[in-house]
């Protein structure tokens, strides 16, 4: 079957993109602070710039209005909370000097509304560091802490009567840490990170006993993360180790690549314990009613309101309509708003999807205009769902929130047979209509419920010794635009940076009997 313009293109971008990042490495042996104060773009082969060097070059079409100033730093490379001495020259005696320093704010961006995902993108901005006021000479000697933020170069600016003086760079680098370091099967293992950096050499992967396990990236966390997974397989020493990575792959050597070896320690040796950790066999991480994001602005017309208690649920579970403001005796039509149409088609993958709208029960206003109505929670994707309620003229809205649910799952059952796992409410969206599954730490694939209205039904052979069995389930991003980094149906580790997306990992734990 011909490929797609959308498939062409991104077999294209998939392709070139080794040479490209191989062009700008070979071109990048003897980097600098950049020369803008607006954008940083570190190479991971960068060097500190060395003592008595100023790395400060005037932003363009703002010259330094104090040509001999220069900025000297202790060190110019280290992990967050490093304290760095700054000394500064060749500035006017007397002076008060603004200190800044350039950070970043990530996010997600989307082509459009819950459509494909068009990749990460930053926004730089400066946070003011204390002032400083230099001697008669024009020097000056002060510290700061390295605050949190993404690792790579960081412009530190300065500036005389709001003049752009001149200006040096730190490079943050990445640290990571796993504990616990034992534990039963079952037991939650926390990886933190901090310091990772924009780009995609930064992109870093977990194994686990050599086997991949997920992903992990902090764009909306300013390069800090906590991820989770679970402690499993047999009593002894097991090794998550975390890569460097490339595209949707970890560089297994990268340490000969272009942008150097992965700060250490990232290799960490995990004992497993005999039993199990205490735990129901089935929980969500974390909570999701603690993290669902408020609801669509409800609309209304003449004077008519409507209420939901509560706003979010799972299928199956109810809630209480409550109307006011609408005919006096008159019946009030309730709808239940929904998403209809095909998964993928030869023009793309949302192709044909649609807003569909179901009837619910009728209810009656009463002699003041009020109406309570109890619903069960259709069988439906997950997200939000409009609800109206329509008599005469008067109009109201409302949107229940549905996240996923785990309904049936095999807890026990002999190695080869079937685990049976089914789940409601999983999404429509791009960013939540796919769980990544790994069990035993080692990713096995996905799933997807688009076909049937958020329903998954999934069998799973039960593989390993007798005993207990860890399965996750991690949201992923079902497809974008954007081949770098490529994290699609990837897990997604970090779940809090999960693009756009709110719904929770699941962890299940089963039993394989003898």
């Amino acid at each position: 079957m011909a490929l797609t313009v959308f498939a062409k293109v991104r077999w294209l971008l998939g392709a070139l993109w080794p040479v490209l990042l191989l062009l700008v490495a070979l071109g990048c042996q003897s980097p600098q602070a950049t020369s803008t104060i607006s954008s940083v773009q570190p190479t991971a082969t960068a060097t500190a710039p060395s003592a008595g060097t100023s790395a400060a070059t005037p932003t363009p079409g703002e010259q330094t209005a104090y040509p001999g100033s220069k900025l000297e730093f202790d060190k110019y490379r280290g992990p967050l909370g490093t304290t760095i001495a700054v000394t500064g020259s060749g500035f006017p005696g007397n002076q008060e000097v603004a200190l800044a320093w350039q950070t970043f704010d990530g996010s997600w961006l989307f082509e459009e509304e819950n459509l494909m995902l068009a990749g990460p993108r930053y926004k730089a901005r400066f946070l003011d560091l204390p002032k400083v006021r230099s001697d008669a000479s024009g020097a000056f000697r002060t510290t700061f802490t390295v605050p949190e933020d993404f690792g790579g170069w960081h412009d530190i600016v300065a500036r005389v009567d709001g003049k752009y003086a001149t200006k040096n760079a730190f490079n943050i680098t990445a640290t990571f840490s796993v504990s616990p370091r034992s534990g039963p099967v079952g037991t939650p293992l926390t990886i933190r990170v901090t310091g990772q950096g924009r780009f995609l050499p930064e992109l870093y992967h977990v194994s686990w006993d050599n086997s991949y396990t997920g992903y992990i990236m902090g764009v909306s966390t300013k390069g800090s993360s906590t991820s989770q997974l679970r402690i499993s397989g047999g009593s002894g020493p097991h090794v998550l180790k975390i890569w460097r990575g490339f595209l949707s792959v970890p560089f297994l050597n990268s340490h000969q690549g272009p942008f150097g070896p992965i700060p250490e320690p990232n290799t960490f040796t995990i004992n497993v314990t005999e039993g199990v950790y205490q735990a129901p066999s089935i929980w969500a991480d974390p909570k999701p009613e603690e993290v669902l994001p408020p609801a669509p602005a409800a609309k209304s017309s003449g004077g008519a309101r409507l209420s939901l208690s509560p706003e979010k649920g799972i299928v199956g579970s109810r809630f209480t309509v409550q109307g006011d403001g609408f005919p006096p005796g008159q019946p009030v039509q309730l709808t239940w708003a929904t998403r209809t149409g095909r998964q993928v088609t030869p023009r793309g993958i949302f192709e044909g999807q649609e807003e569909a709208v179901r009837d619910l029960p009728p209810a009656t206003a009463d002699a003041s205009g009020r109406f309570s109505a109890e619903v069960t929670v259709p069988q439906d994707f997950g997200g939000s769902h409009r609800i109206n309620a329509v008599s005469g003229d008067k109009k109201a809205e409302g949107y229940y929130f549905i996240y996923a649910s785990v309904v049936e799952f095999t807890e026990r059952v002999r190695a080869g047979e079937k685990i049976s796992i089914r789940v409601k409410g999983q999404g429509w969206t791009i960013q939540d209509k796919a769980y990544a599954v790994v069990y035993d730490n080692a990713l096995v694939g996905f799933v997807c419920g688009f076909s049937a209205s958020g329903y998954v039904d999934l069998l799973l052979p039960a593989t390993g010794g007798p005993g207990p069995h860890t399965i996750d389930m991690y949201p992923t991003v079902y497809g974008g635009t954007d081949p770098t980094p490529d994290i699609y149906l990837l897990p997604d580790l970090n779940n809090r940076d999960h693009p756009g997306g709110v719904q929770p990992v699941f962890r299940l734990t089963v039993t394989i009997t003898e």
